[in-house]
């Protein structure tokens, strides 16, 4: 229960953040609105798609795996932005 509760708070901190630092964003990496929007938009349709995919995997392969599976998805794509060099 307590790591389920971790996971969900770190994502929907993630999630919130964003729209909070996006105009620090725009000013401080000079790009334009537009530009950010497909960032925005991204965890948005990632959220939607993981909802979709993990509840018929997890009944397959089990609620367990699926987690982990998914929290090191997480973090590997959170370690690897954190190497990009552009937004796309």
């Amino acid at each position: 229960f307590v790591m389920c509760f971790v996971i969900v708070l770190l994502d929907g901190f993630d999630t919130a953040a964003i729209g909070f630092i996006a105009p620090s964003l725009v000013s401080e990496w000079q790009i334009s609105r537009p530009a950010l929007a497909p960032v925005l938009s991204a965890a948005l349709f990632g959220l939607a798609a993981g909802a979709l995919l993990s509840g018929p995997l997890s009944d397959r392969l089990g609620r367990r795996l699926m987690l982990l599976s998914s929290v090191l998805l997480f973090g590997v794509a959170c370690f690897a932005s954190a190497y990009s060099a552009s937004l796309t």
